[in-house]
């Protein structure tokens, strides 16, 4: 299985029941995640506990949340998955869309770190990619 299909079902998992766990099973014990919304500096999440602390905050701020990739770049360990994010926030009631960027890095075959970009050229140039045509 390629790194771009590993994560295509992580994608695919985020709202099924257990998806959760599932998840963190193909995430590195020394997983980062780097949360651009938390603001500059980007908040990180250190191993699988730090990623479900972020789907618990996450799952607490906003109600109907979907990830629907968009796109899947891969080059070697480094995968730039483009995704559509739609959720509503569940204090304000405000449904957002937008598009995130993640710069997923590998490692012995699991999710090593996750960083997020709210833009495409950003997000780009952190992997290592040309720009975009």
């Amino acid at each position: 299985m390629s790194h771009a299909d590993l994560l295509r079902r992580n994608y695919e998992r985020v709202a099924a029941p257990g998806g959760i766990q599932a998840i963190v099973a193909t995430l590195h014990p020394d997983h980062e995640l780097r949360d651009f919304s938390a603001g500059p500096p980007p908040k990180v999440y250190r191993g699988r506990d730090g990623f479900l602390t972020w789907a618990r905050q996450s799952m607490t701020a906003f109600a109907d949340t979907t990830m629907e990739p968009r796109e899947f770049e891969e080059h070697g360990d480094t995968v730039l998955v483009t995704l559509e994010v739609r959720a509503t926030g569940v204090t304000s009631g405000a449904p957002f869309d937008l598009l995130v960027h993640h710069v997923c890095e590998m490692r012995d075959g699991l999710v090593w770190r996750t960083s997020s970009y709210p833009n495409g050229a950003t997000a780009r140039a952190a992997a290592g990619f040309p720009p975009a045509a």
